[in-house]
């Protein structure tokens, strides 16, 4: 169970590193018009939250507390093969501190600073919250009028 798991975040994060990279350089950055009081984010973003909560994530169920976010637009100063490379270690990261956890682990209750989560929704929110973004990423693309579909090979495979 916790090999599998571990597996499917470290094919999300490939995966949303992929979308990522297959994203105009200059529309990384972009937020797409919309009403004022839109809460519209760039995809880099996108990434940086993802980069966040897996770190994060992989911290707490470790013992230990989530890293001090960089604030906002830190994202923005990062290159994007930076983004590429900080999403797939935070996958990684996470990955392996799930391939260490127990099933008593999985009931305990972790606190991520914003609210307290058992270890199975902790891991389920981490994997769910890059599909999502993966999703977000494809859509901004689509804004801008590439509507090609960019998913690696993995993406439509899994070997078990």
């Amino acid at each position: 169970m916790f090999e599998w798991h571990a597996r499917l975040i470290e094919r999300a994060a490939m995966s949303l590193a992929h979308f990522a990279g297959s994203t105009e350089r200059e529309r990384l950055s972009w937020k797409p018009q919309a009403e004022e009081s839109s809460c519209c984010r760039s995809a880099t973003e996108q990434l940086d939250e993802c980069i966040g909560v897996n770190f994060g994530f992989a911290a707490v169920l470790s013992g230990g507390t989530p890293p001090e976010r960089s604030g906002e637009g830190a994202a923005t100063q990062k290159d994007p093969e930076e983004l590429e490379r900080l999403v797939q270690e935070s996958g990684a990261r996470l990955a392996a501190v799930v391939r260490g956890m127990t099933v008593e682990d999985l009931r305990k209750t972790y606190d991520m600073g914003w609210a307290k989560l058992s270890g199975s929704v902790a891991i389920d929110l981490a994997l769910a919250n890059m599909h999502y973004h993966i999703g977000q990423i494809n859509y901004i693309q689509t804004l801008y009028g590439d509507s090609d579909f960019h998913a690696p090979e993995a993406f439509f495979s899994f070997p078990v």
